[in-house]
């Protein structure tokens, strides 16, 4: 009894190779997006369910109006010589660096080991999209190697 976790990855060609599934609450910003989009945090449903409790706020399918998506920058090898100050993405809503200035880093070794995180959201999906495939390729974070 819970939320099930499960990561599929589609390949580029085609091709979808499973990775996990477990009986646990998705991470990251993933509870924010969807308390966001459909009006119940994900990780709040899980222990509401476990203790048979209702889950209220649900936004009916039709009526949803928000959508999010998050990026995690991970860390590599060098040092760090600049934080950008903004990204210029109007569905941004929050930058968080993990890294300072003169910081050496050694490249990331899972995917909590990140230099920068950015949330964003948008009422158009399209935008979002759009938005999103732009900062996959955006660098926040200056890092030099050494």
């Amino acid at each position: 009894t819970g939320v099930t976790h499960l990561e599929i990855f589609k390949k580029q060609n085609g091709e979808m190779v499973f990775l996990e599934i477990a009986c646990r609450p998705s991470a990251g910003f993933t509870p924010e997006i969807s308390e966001l989009h459909c009006g119940v945090n994900f990780e709040e449903a899980h222990y509401l369910v476990q203790m048979s409790l209702p889950i209220e706020g649900l936004i009916p399918l039709k009526q949803r109006t928000m959508y999010a998506a998050y990026l995690l920058y991970p860390k590599l090898e060098g040092e760090v010589t600049e934080l950008t100050k903004k990204l210029d993405l109007k569905t941004v809503s929050e930058l968080k660096y993990y890294v300072k200035l003169k910081d050496i880093l050694t490249s990331a070794k899972h995917i909590m080991d990140c230099t920068a995180t950015v949330f964003m959201k948008s009422a158009d999906v399209h935008l979002l999209k759009d938005e999103f495939e732009t900062a996959v390729n955006l660098k926040p974070v200056t890092i030099v190697k050494r």
